[in-house]
């Protein structure tokens, strides 16, 4: 009996969470939804959200690197309803448009991504599998939720098949969140979403398709100086853009190299569903320590203030500025040894972060006249 009316609770907060979720996606100002506005019945159940089958999946997944994580050992790595609830029931997200109204963009629905020809296998994470499409000669990106991804298998071995949609409701909600996330989030440093298709969010692998801008693997090593410090200038723009978005500072929970991509010679965030807008919480200052090293954020009220912006900056330094600023050429060797004395040891704003490499890429500049 009790675990019956535990069943239906639990039954009801996943219908609840997704309606809620829908609701805001579609609710938002987007090209989109005006675009299956004036669609009629017939033509959305053929062009918008219904997709009757899709190209073959291949095999043999890679897996990402390990995450570098900036939270407390202790803490747990799991994002929760409650604080993707929080994210999506912002006043400052609901006001915010999500499109440019200089662009004019007509995202993909399920008729344009049925014709997606499905190729390899470029990485598998926790919640989704990523693959590499074709559309019309385009590379793109293709996600969605596989069989194989953590996520799934280990709740399969939980719960047993016979409450494997759960399964799939939880994951396909993490999915959605990244299509409601870069709706909202466009930036030039932010990969563009192309399109995505929607099915019945329980159903299995697939029912929830999102499109992306196709990218290559961010090399730094293997660049000239000028390419790294492009790539540092990106990275401060996207980390600054994350300080003042439009649902308040970001961290990048899962922030490695893997997360990014090279697009059109620029670097662009590519995975955005670890995104957060929470802080970390705190008992002390201890616990508002990042990568093990004390940066000034307190423990106010029980959460680390102002802890998304900082991380995101020292994390920055160690996944990206040691090895661009590490060997630089020697008319900017004091500048970029100082610009990692201050991230090492300095609690760095991101304006302040973009004029340090504003003021390297210039002296590098007058330098090679």
């Amino acid at each position: 009996m009790h675990r019956g009316m535990r069943k239906c609770l639990q039954d009801f907060l996943y219908i609840a969470v997704l309606i809620e979720l829908l609701l805001i996606i579609f609710v938002f100002p987007i090209t989109l939804v005006n675009r299956t506005a004036a669609l009629s019945r017939n033509d959305r159940e053929q062009n918008g959200r219904v997709a009757t089958h899709w190209p073959r999946e291949p095999t043999n997944a890679s897996v990402d690197q390990s995450p570098l994580r900036v939270t407390r050992k202790n803490a747990s790595q799991v994002k929760t309803f409650n604080e993707s609830r929080e994210l999506f029931t912002s006043p400052r997200l609901l006001r915010q448009k999500t499109t440019d109204p200089s662009e004019n963009v007509d995202l993909w629905g399920c008729r344009e991504i049925d014709r997606i020809a499905i190729g390899r296998i470029l990485g598998k994470g926790t919640t989704k599998q990523v693959q590499k499409g074709e559309f019309d000669g385009r590379p793109v990106v293709v996600k969605t939720v596989s069989d194989r991804v953590n996520d799934i298998t280990s709740c399969r071995r939980k719960k047993g098949k016979a409450n494997i949609a759960s399964c799939y409701r939880f994951a396909n909600y993490k999915v959605l969140k990244e299509i409601a996330l870069l709706q909202q989030l466009q930036h030039p440093n932010i990969a563009k979403l192309l399109g995505y298709c929607i099915r019945d969010e329980s159903s299995g692998r697939e029912s929830v398709r999102l499109v992306m801008e196709y990218g290559q693997p961010v090399e730094i090593r293997k660049v000239q100086w000028p390419a790294k410090l492009q790539l540092a200038i990106d990275l401060a723009e996207l980390l600054h853009f994350l300080h003042v978005s439009p649902v308040g500072p970001l961290r990048i929970g899962d922030f490695k190299r893997d997360q990014f991509r090279k697009i059109n010679n620029t670097l662009k965030l590519s995975d955005l569903d670890d995104l957060t807008a929470d802080e970390l919480s705190c008992t002390d200052q201890s616990d508002c320590f990042i990568l093990n090293k004390d940066m000034g954020v307190p423990c106010i009220e029980s959460v680390c203030k102002g802890f998304n912006t900082v991380a995101n900056v020292k994390v920055a330094k160690e996944r990206f500025f040691n090895t661009i600023f590490g060997r630089p050429p020697l008319s900017v060797k004091d500048e970029s040894v100082d610009l990692l004395r201050v991230l090492s040891t300095e609690q760095v704003d991101t304006e302040s972060l973009r004029n340090k490499i504003d003021l390297i890429k210039k002296q590098y500049e007058e330098a090679t006249k």
